[in-house]
């Protein structure tokens, strides 16, 4: 494939552009990895100059879009991996380096790789960014901005520490040692923090639209409930779970599904217009195509069948023009993500 992306003209990518989208938003294997080397080749191919600014940088942009979003599931579509999200974010700050939730989600992977200097230096800069960033789409919600100083707090206190243990090593009276501050009340913030973190971990959210907080083992736990629709994003892959049966989802489909849970009603069902953060072309003037909704929601269903629950409950209804979505609401359900969590579809 890539072969022949770079054999193609600027008009032929273009033209292929949509079609990779379209792809993308029902879950087509490797769809993201091609359209992601499409941009990249489109950005090697459009001539430097005044006349083509515009196309590059909105080229540039979605590209980024792409890695952001997706980059976490690039080997798969399903299964959450820390290197590919590492991997994507970097490159992304390639092409953008003023986005402070890529510098948010660098630093907390370098957290739970205990590389705090790391660390330190995303969640500073995202806190930075976030007081000037202009674009919405890449900004920390107030939970987000919340963490990223609790986090960077603890960063920098693990930084502290190891540094003083450094320098006891040298064990020379010459040098004098930094203050013993183990006691100080100001490093008991580590282990508050990391409780505080750890209890409130995840978000669940029930049908009647009552709101708390857990921990992950909580959270887990929550997965085998009975008489259920259990909505969970997790650490490593985002699921669907009813009457102890559980199915993987791709990050498109658990999407779309906590969108028509939440906000899909009778009166007013969701349709691919309330969901532009999956089905929208660079391009505004393209509009995707409403089978590429109808298409990303019956493959959500089949998923849905595949642990027995009753599709019925997620009905189809016109809307301006549309094929919209809703839930009936007869059985209970539970949404369950991580509570610094950023969702596409709001």
């Amino acid at each position: 494939m890539l072969r022949g992306l770079k054999q193609k003209s600027v008009d032929e990518l273009l033209d292929l552009e949509q079609d990779l989208i379209d792809k993308v938003a029902i879950d087509e294997p490797w769809a993201v990895n091609n359209l992601i080397q499409l941009y990249k080749i489109l950005i090697q191919k459009i001539p430097r100059d005044n006349e083509n600014e515009h196309l590059r940088k909105a080229v540039i942009k979605s590209l980024v879009k792409h890695l952001i979003k997706y980059g976490t599931y690039l080997k798969t579509v399903v299964r959450k991996d820390d290197i590919a999200a590492e991997h994507c974010l970097y490159e992304a700050l390639r092409f953008n380096n003023r986005i402070p939730i890529a510098h948010y989600r660098l630093g907390f992977l370098n957290y739970k790789k205990r590389q705090f200097s790391r660390a330190l230096r995303h969640f500073e800069k995202a806190i930075e960014l976030n007081k000037t960033n202009s674009d919405s789409e890449y900004s920390l919600n107030d939970l987000q901005q919340y963490y990223a100083h609790m986090y960077l707090t603890n960063s920098a206190l693990y930084v502290a520490d190891f540094a003083k243990k450094s320098l006891q090593s040298l064990d020379d009276s010459n040098y004098k040692n930094l203050p013993n501050y183990e006691i100080s009340p100001f490093f008991n913030i580590i282990s508050s923090t990391e409780d505080y973190l750890s209890k409130n971990a995840f978000t669940v959210i029930s049908k009647d639209g009552k709101q708390y907080y857990c921990s992950k083992e909580e959270a887990e736990d929550l997965q085998d409930m009975k008489s259920k629709l259990i909505c969970f994003f997790g650490d490593r892959e985002d699921a669907v779970h009813y009457n102890r049966r559980g199915v993987e989802l791709t990050i498109n489909q658990a999407e779309i599904l906590r969108y028509i849970l939440l906000y899909g009603t009778k009166e007013r069902p969701a349709t691919m217009s309330d969901m532009r953060g999956i089905f929208r072309s660079r391009d505004s003037e393209r509009e995707p195509q409403n089978n590429t909704f109808i298409r990303a929601v019956n493959r959500l269903k089949r998923k849905l069948d595949e642990i027995l629950f009753p599709t019925d409950t997620i009905q189809s209804k016109p809307r301006n023009g549309q094929t919209g979505y809703f839930y009936t609401g007869e059985i209970e359900y539970l949404i369950i993500h991580r509570s610094d969590a950023d969702f596409y579809l709001n």
